[in-house]
């Protein structure tokens, strides 16, 4: 029941705040690129060499060139389940919530990497890139692009299960993946937006 649901009213206070500050929120609805039309001609390239820690991948497309970046979070060794997750919207440091689901110190048997969406390099910037569509998109499309290209690494090939998980932003971001290439085993989004049409 719309009424009762709470996360529905949260979503609309805080576009409301947004409209309220006048901060526009996807100002540039027309004309703007589709996400099928952003990934048609985005150019990934993942680092070669992947090592625990934080390692920036560069991605050209609509946008121009964009920084991302690839969180080698935690290494189960050869044979273990592979968990790509993706950070909430503006979520700093973006490896927070999966820190707290999966330590480092204390997972065995998973390797988990984190994919860091453009934008989430500097405070606010998420924020910002928020009120375009273009932007916005671009930013969906480069961690669907890490993401797809990730699962077809040696590496995670190899794995026996694959999943894709996110939370919030995160969240639409392994729906959407599922969507358009469902290229891994398991699609895991938390919260995943209550309101995605109010946006």
């Amino acid at each position: 029941m719309r009424a009762l649901n709470s996360p529905i009213w949260q979503d609309q206070f805080q576009l409301w705040l947004k409209r309220a500050g006048g901060k526009a929120h996807l100002a540039d609805l027309a004309g703007a690129p589709s996400l099928a039309e952003h990934l048609r001609v985005l150019a990934v390239k993942l680092p070669q060499n992947q090592h625990l820690g934080r390692q920036e991948l560069h991605a050209t497309g609509l946008m121009g060139e964009q920084r991302a970046a690839l969180h080698f979070h935690v290494d189960g060794g050869a044979g273990a389940p592979v968990v790509i997750y993706h950070h909430e919207l503006g979520e700093r440091p973006c490896t927070r919530t999966i820190e707290d689901m999966f330590p480092r110190g204390a997972t065995r048997n998973l390797t988990v990497f984190v994919v860091e969406a453009p934008y989430h390099d500097i405070p606010r910037a998420a924020e910002t890139a928020t009120r375009s569509l273009r932007s916005h998109m671009a930013m969906m499309a480069v961690s669907i692009a890490v993401t797809e290209q990730l699962l077809a690494t040696k590496r995670v090939q190899a794995a026996p299960l694959r999943v894709v998980a996110g939370y919030g932003q995160g969240g639409f971001i392994a729906n959407l993946h599922h969507l358009i290439h469902n290229s891994a085993e398991l699609y895991i989004p938390f919260m995943a937006g209550a309101a995605p049409a109010d946006a």
